[in-house]
């Protein structure tokens, strides 16, 4: 999925990939072990309205839980996550799906209502990172 601005949801992301796992593998994972993608020690809610927390400050609250489906929360950055010191406590909005297809689980990960990019190059752009092949590396394309 790409990067972009959207009206009402501000700065989006998200990605998608099919892990070779079946579907109840792959969401127990994701709420058993939730520091895996919302931070360190970050335990996951289990009712709506209820906040998490991680041991790096970043943080939010509990939105949406379908069993086997979908997370929905808001999220906070801790610090050391390139916030802007004019911009402390800046709420996104992140869900996860998960969809079996076969014996494989596709999971989408997307984020809206990020803050707009900073340029990170004298020439313009905005300081996207980039994947080159098997060998990432950042880069700035001016042309994004």
């Amino acid at each position: 999925m790409p990067v972009g601005r959207t009206q009402d949801a501000g700065w989006q992301i998200g990605v998608s990939r099919t892990l070779d796992h079946p579907l109840e593998r792959v969401w127990d994972a994701l709420v058993t072990s939730p520091d895996l993608w919302l931070g360190p020690a970050a335990e996951l809610p289990t009712e709506l309205g209820q906040a998490w927390t991680a041991s790096d400050g970043s943080g939010g609250e509990l939105r949406g839980r379908r069993e086997r489906e979908r997370i929905r929360l808001t999220m906070h950055r801790g610090t050391g996550h390139g916030v802007p010191p004019d911009k402390p406590g800046h709420e996104t909005t992140v869900q996860v799906t998960v969809v079996a297809t076969g014996s494989r689980t596709r999971v989408r990960f997307h984020e809206e209502r990020m803050l707009e990019p900073m340029s990170a190059s004298p020439r313009g752009g905005t300081g996207r990172r980039r994947s080159t092949g098997s060998r990432a590396r950042s880069t700035v394309d001016p042309g994004y």
